[in-house]
């Protein structure tokens, strides 16, 4: 199954675009994938928050056909 990802970091644009995924992947699962592909060393919740069809996941989030990742900085504040 495929699905988007597009990331609101400027310094990984280019891991936007369409990804094949198999039934059962999870976040975490694509957030590797992603970064296998493009050589990258991504800590989960360090670097990069994830979100799926406006809403913020989790590493255990299961992916479905057609979903949109979001990739973004994290929140800090206080």
């Amino acid at each position: 199954m495929m699905v988007s990802v597009l990331s609101y970091i400027p310094w990984l644009q280019q891991v936007n675009g369409e990804y094949q995924v198999d039934e059962g992947t999870t976040v975490y699962d694509l957030l590797h994938l992603v970064q296998e592909q493009h050589e990258l060393d991504l800590q989960w919740d360090r670097d990069a928050l994830v979100g799926i069809n406006n809403r913020i996941a989790k590493a255990t989030d299961i992916l479905q056909a057609s979903d949109q990742v979001v990739i973004m900085m994290p929140l800090n504040g206080g």
